[in-house]
């Protein structure tokens, strides 16, 4: 259900992806919420999508909601 494909000429941002992941992964079992903020035209929505498309096959359900 993500209403986006996937940037092949992403690139960089590696730190923040990983800052992401380990965020969403850990031992609590409690659901885990990131947010992502910053200037409109930076990237936010492009990192979301890299970083779903990068980690899709660790969640068992991925929701995106436009709010």
């Amino acid at each position: 259900n993500i209403p986006h494909l996937r940037n092949t000429f992403f690139t960089g941002r590696e730190k923040i992806l990983e800052k992401l992941h380990n965020a969403l992964n850990s031992t609590n079992k409690a659901a885990l919420t990131q947010t992502i903020n910053g200037l409109g035209g930076i990237g936010k929505t492009q990192l979301a999508v890299e970083y779903i498309f990068r980690y899709e096959t660790k969640y068992k359900i991925i929701w995106w909601e436009n709010i």
